[in-house]
């Protein structure tokens, strides 16, 4: 799962308030146990939000998931509201 968070409009106001926001986003998101761009190496990704490798639920494991289980939806919400409860309380 990620998701990235970008300005559209440009202004100089608005971009000093995006990345008061942007930081803030981020800086939460890292107390949350989530991966931020701004600490990539190289190139920083600073709308980068993601789960770290060990909590990704990729498109093949959801499908296996989904097809062991009738083709039922709820099992794959399930193992991935499982993977994110240390991020839940």
């Amino acid at each position: 799962m990620r998701t990235d968070f970008f300005d559209r409009d440009g202004s100089v106001e608005f971009a000093r308030a995006f990345t008061q926001i942007q930081n803030a986003i981020g800086d939460e998101a890292e107390q949350l146990g989530l991966f931020w761009g701004a600490r990539f190496s190289g190139i920083v990704d600073t709308p980068h939000i993601q789960l770290l490798a060990e909590h990704d639920l990729g498109a093949r494991e959801c499908l296996k998931i989904f097809r062991k289980n009738g083709d039922q939806l709820q099992p794959v919400w399930d193992e991935a509201s499982r993977r994110v409860k240390p991020f839940n309380g």
